[in-house]
């Protein structure tokens, strides 16, 4: 099985989303990069395991590359276990949003857009400049559609959550 390298641009996200949905729905393993590549590893010519899936670079505790293989029936259960749980919070993940503001090619980037997906509702990709300013990122998200009827669902990272809660 031949592995699909896909650049990720991050003014772009949507661009590698839809690649990644054609890749993944073609039966195929697609590795994430940032765009320039950068330092990323890539993969050794390895045999994946059955059926598609995708390939992330973590840095992890240790601060060093790593890349990590999700099978595609892996990112399937992490999405039903998020739902699971969301359920067990009184939320209904069919009657929220998802509003993503972490790079794609990362898997807390990736994992909002999957959910979306699974779970048939809307996602939102939010631009790193509208994460550091909560006035425009208000305003924003104010203007998207079932904002006001929708339990709106964020995977933030300590930074960004730190600047947010740092706003009145």
């Amino acid at each position: 099985m031949v592995l699909q390298v896909l650049s990720c641009r991050a003014e772009a996200p949507q661009l590698a989303a839809d690649a990644l949905a054609n890749y993944l729905a073609s039966d195929q393993w697609v590795q994430l990069l940032p765009h320039p590549s950068g330092s990323v590893p890539k993969l050794p010519d390895l045999p994946m395991p059955l059926g598609p899936g995708v390939v992330v670079a973590s840095g992890g505790s240790s601060g060093q590359p790593r890349l990590c293989l999700h099978p595609l029936r892996h990112l399937q259960r992490s999405a039903q276990a998020t739902a699971e749980w969301l359920v067990d919070t009184g939320i209904s993940p069919e009657h929220s949003l998802v509003f993503n503001p972490l790079p794609f090619h990362h898997v807390s980037g990736l994992m909002p857009w999957w959910r979306s997906r699974q779970w048939g509702i809307p996602h939102v990709w939010l631009s790193p400049d509208l994460m550091k300013d909560p006035v425009a990122l208000s305003r924003f998200t104010e203007s998207v559609v079932g904002w006001h009827d929708k339990a709106a669902l964020l995977s933030l990272v300590p930074t960004q959550l730190t600047r947010l809660m740092g706003h009145p």
